[in-house]
């Protein structure tokens, strides 16, 4: 706009010198006169105040009949000014070279700014084009190959892991696994496996229930001792390979969560004692002696096991209380098939009967349903409880009943029978998964005797053995629970 301005307003003032220098002396004098005029005007509001730097004061532009926009820039109205300045005291003849020089100038200047405007418009256009490309580049999956499609084309480097440089990938992944190698270290430690809460559920401080094994301890013995404290409690502790925790619970103790890397031992409770005295069918005073427990209180013990877990550790656990229930939760990934094997021994020397009954959890192959006698002795026998058979996964202590007797029954002489009931006949033991197979069976298993038929087991055999026992002896079994 201010080139067409200037366009316009040299040829009206172009127009006007020529005019002015074909009047003669007369007309340029009438020109000074509207010059000095000018001076004692006051400032127009069209252009005010734009002084020519080599002046004292521009002229009004109006006088020429020329409407200046208020668009026109400062420094271009100075520019005009100046060059009317210039032109009055330019002879006539040299005024149309001087007005060309200036229109070129105009020309140039007005071009520089054309050039600039449109170097703008293409750089805030390039920077839209390529947000919008980076918008649609995101909502699609990176190709697995980059192809320019043409050498113009606005090269990026290709995204995506694929693309990645391998070496700081690998050195991401090792830093990745030295930091889940320490957190797995850190779980391990036993302070972090061993949790023991009280009844509201805060944990208690390690160091009131759980130590570490004496340095003179034999090294079969369990690595750390969990004790439970003499208040309500849980007691929860994880599974690893390298640590086995003997794990002592008491009548407070609702439940136990462990591993097979733990052996679990209840409290032993007082026996009550009763005394008789009888006769026998000899006339012979007879003195019996009769040792029982009772447990007012239980606990629910599970043994959680995954696959990776069985062969590292054989768990013992002791259930002689009839209250407590014990249940094998396995995961998902154990094989095979499960079974529940009991076996119960009879020990002793001379004029002592001791009958010890335990029970064994054990893992087969899928296509072994029934256990043989041999399989089971020798899986008993083997000190890691592994054979080519099959993995015992825990040995379940159920108590022992004894008889003892002092002095010769029928001889006439007084003597005493001492007598113990401590087997849990009535144990619950449950698994997540079905069992394959349940059976019982006595002392000849191991001896590799004949497989004994599955039924109510030796415990019953047994008692009818000591029942009988009583009856040569002339007393009443009834009166001692056999």
């Amino acid at each position: 706009m201010s080139m067409m301005f200037a366009i316009g307003f040299l040829s009206l003032l172009s127009v006007g010198f020529v005019a002015m220098a074909m009047g003669g002396e007369d007309d340029v004098s009438d020109v000074d006169q509207t010059e000095d005029m000018q001076d004692d005007l006051a400032p127009s509001t069209q252009g005010v105040g734009l002084a020519d730097p080599g002046a004292n004061q521009s002229l009004d532009l109006s006088d020429f009949g020329i409407e200046v926009s208020e668009n026109i820039a400062a420094e271009d109205l100075v520019r005009i000014n100046a060059f009317i300045s210039e032109l009055e005291a330019t002879p006539t003849e040299e005024m149309a070279s001087l007005i060309q020089e200036f229109i070129a100038e105009l020309e140039a200047s007005q071009e520089e700014v054309v050039e600039e405007e449109v170097s703008e418009e293409s750089t805030e256009q390039e920077f839209e084009d390529t947000a919008e490309d980076n918008v649609e580049a995101d909502a699609e999956e990176a190709p697995a190959t980059y192809e320019p499609e043409s050498e113009e084309e606005d090269v990026r480097p290709p995204m995506g892991n694929e693309f990645r440089d391998p070496l700081k990938v690998a050195e991401e992944l090792e830093q990745q696994r030295i930091l889940d190698e320490f957190a797995a270290e850190e779980a391990r430690q036993p302070e972090n496996l061993v949790t023991v809460s009280d009844k509201e559920g805060a944990e208690i401080a390690d160091e009131l229930v759980l130590a570490e094994r004496d340095d003179d301890a034999p090294e079969t013995d369990p690595s750390f001792t969990v004790t439970a404290p003499d208040a309500a409690n849980s007691i929860e502790v994880g599974f690893d390979s390298e640590h086995t925790f003997q794990i002592h619970h008491n009548g407070q103790t609702t439940s136990v969560t462990a591993g097979l890397n733990s052996d679990i031992e209840g409290e032993d409770v007082l026996r009550t004692r009763t005394i008789t005295n009888e006769e026998d069918e000899t006339g012979a005073s007879v003195r019996t002696i009769y040792w029982t427990k009772e447990y007012g209180t239980s606990t629910d013990i599970t043994m959680e096991v995954a696959q990776d877990h069985i062969g590292t550790h054989v768990a013992q656990i002791d259930l002689t209380n009839p209250n407590d229930d014990l249940t094998f939760d396995f995961a998902s990934d154990v094989t095979g098939n499960l079974h529940l094997v009991y076996v119960e021994n009879e020990e002793g020397g001379e004029g002592e009967t001791v009958a010890v009954k335990r029970a064994f959890v054990i893992q087969t192959a899928a296509d072994v349903s029934n256990l043989s006698s041999s399989d089971i002795a020798d899986l008993i026998a083997s000190e890691s409880g592994q054979t080519e058979d099959g993995s015992v996964l825990a040995e379940i202590y159920l108590g022992e009943d004894s008889l003892l007797i002092n002095g010769e029954p029928g001889s006439g002489e007084p003597y005493e029978v001492r007598i113990s009931n401590f087997i849990n006949d009535e144990a619950t033991i449950t698994s997540s998964i079905g069992w394959s197979s349940i059976t019982d069976h006595d002392d000849d298993i191991t001896d590799q005797g004949a497989e004994q038929p599955s039924g109510d087991g030796m415990g019953g055999g047994e008692e009818d053995d000591i029942a009988e026992l009583f009856e040569d002896l002339g007393l009443n079994p009834g009166f001692f629970g056999f």
